[in-house]
């Protein structure tokens, strides 16, 4: 099954299914990223993704989601970036670190809050090394993962 062929923004069966790596059209709405089981129990590291979209290709980020914790994220923290170093770093924030509290083991889903940045900064893989990153800042305390999807939109 080709999730991004499917309607809508579902991530059902991501575990199981390999992403199409090509944006085959543009002003579609699919994913530009993901990374299964991040370790959510490391504070300040970065998490590379990297990007599925054909070199060059230029788009905006329009949700992160969360899905699949191990446990629920009562302490951690976590952020997006357009490079390593957080808030110190040389990047942009699309998305400010923020309480992953409401991703609890019952909760299957956690859309995370943009940064105004995200909406107006158009992207790319030249410019962005192929990676975005999603930072934990506060560790959990106790061992935990959870599953990032970044979705975007291709630009024409």
């Amino acid at each position: 099954m080709n999730l991004l062929l499917l309607s809508g923004n579902r991530v059902a069966d991501a575990k199981t299914n390999k992403f199409f790596t090509e944006a085959p059209v543009c002003g579609v709405t699919r994913i530009i990223g993901y990374a299964l089981g991040v370790n959510a129990n490391s504070a300040t590291t970065d998490n590379a993704i990297d990007l599925k979209v054909l070199p060059g290709a230029n788009f905006i980020v329009t949700k992160v989601q969360l899905n699949n914790a191990s446990i629920s994220l009562t302490t951690a923290t976590a952020s997006l970036y357009t490079a390593t170093g957080g808030s110190g770093g040389s990047g942009t924030a699309l998305v400010a670190d923020a309480a992953l509290s409401a991703m609890t083991s019952t909760t299957y889903n956690l859309v995370m809050t943009l940064a105004a940045a995200a909406s107006n900064t158009v992207l790319n893989q030249a410019t962005l090394a192929n990676d975005l990153y999603f930072r934990i800042g506060t560790a959990q305390g106790a061992a935990a993962t959870v599953d990032v999807y970044i979705w975007g939109e291709v630009l024409p």
